[in-house]
């Protein structure tokens, strides 16, 4: 079983809140809950099996939870090693934090090629980010980012690592804190 996403995704999976098991001989979608805690999930969704293979290549699902989590997910599974080769999610949980997220993985040994994402809380902290990374071992070859926190502070900043061992090699950043014109 491995984590993707904010989910464990598995053929056989027994954690977190999406369940997916294969589909009985002649069937194509399966898609269900079935701890207690689930009780009150609703949950819509699209599953596609090809054949008894228990691939998973397209699926669709919203969660809408007594904890007023929404969770939109879309993912594409080209293999049952579970690899991700496409995901898009968003996230607004009952604390208003926002995440949007956009992914690729481009084999089983979760290798990250392309990610996007943005988180907005409830402590007004904005983050943005955009960073490639090319290998299993989390080598980060681009990176982009903007923080905007309830400080005022605002820090845009642009980076790059070459290597494993987190080298910098350019680096490019700026600091605006808000002064109050009183003092």
């Amino acid at each position: 079983m491995r984590r993707i996403g904010c989910f464990y995704v598995h053929s056989q999976c027994t954690h977190g809140d999406l369940r997916l098991s294969p589909p009985p001989s002649g069937q194509g979608v399966v898609g269900r809950t079935r701890t207690p805690t689930e009780v009150s999930l609703q949950m819509s969704g699209r599953i596609r099996y090809p054949l008894n293979t228990n691939t998973v290549l397209e699926q669709q699902y919203r969660f809408l939870s007594n904890t007023n989590t929404v969770i939109q997910q879309q993912y594409r599974l080209i293999s049952n090693t579970n690899t991700v080769i496409q995901q898009h999610y968003r996230l607004i949980s009952n604390t208003n934090t926002v995440i949007q997220q956009q992914y690729r993985f481009l084999s089983d040994t979760s290798t990250v090629i392309q990610q996007q994402y943005r988180f907005l809380s409830n402590t007004n902290n904005v983050i943005q980010q955009h960073y490639r990374l090319i290998s299993s071992t989390n080598t980060v070859l681009e990176q982009q980012y903007s923080f905007i926190s309830n400080t005022n502070t605002v820090i845009q900043q642009q980076y790059r690592f070459l290597s494993d061992t987190n080298t910098v090699l350019e680096q490019q950043y700026r600091f605006i804190r808000k002064i109050n014109a009183g003092r």
